[in-house]
């Protein structure tokens, strides 16, 4: 098999969120966002065994949720922030979003034609509050966690 030409770096990211279940007005997190890890959605297998055979009879269930963890930095810009607006969101009850990202979405080059990730409509189940350590000068940090009951893969247009 000949090696991949086109893989990239995730350096030039796009990751919006969008409010409610319809996902119509997307907010763009990329400025304080600064890594995606997605994780979950393995399909759920049972197994029994019985007294004829060495190897158990296997079936399919359902998938697990899919979560999209994004660390991002914190703003102090409470009023105005994407901070300020998640706060609002994961303050919601429930906290009904869509989240989607694209690995080359901010590229210089164009983005046309490269993979985005939307997720149906799930929930925000976790904002951290900003904390942090007085000995540090790193910027203060927080995590976010989307849950999605599946990703679909598009290309951009």
């Amino acid at each position: 098999m000949a090696a991949t030409t086109s893989s990239a770096p995730f350096v030039d990211a796009k990751i919006e969120y969008a409010s409610g279940s319809a996902g119509g007005s997307w907010i763009d997190i990329s400025g304080i966002a600064n890594s995606l890890t997605v994780s979950g959605g393995e399909v759920e297998v049972g197994s029994a065994n019985t007294f004829a055979s060495r190897y158990p009879l296997l079936a399919a269930g359902a998938r697990a949720p899919i979560q999209v963890e994004v660390n991002a930095l914190w703003e102090s810009v409470e009023a105005s922030g994407s901070y300020a607006g998640l706060r609002t969101l994961a303050d919601t009850d429930p906290p009904v979003c869509r989240v989607r990202y694209s690995p080359l979405g901010n590229s210089t080059s164009g983005s046309s034609g490269t993979a985005l990730y939307t997720g149906d409509p799930g929930y925000c189940v976790q904002l951290d509050w900003p904390g942090g350590d007085a000995s540090s000068g790193d910027p203060v940090a927080v995590s976010m966690t989307f849950v999605t009951p599946k990703l679909t893969a598009s290309a951009l247009a």
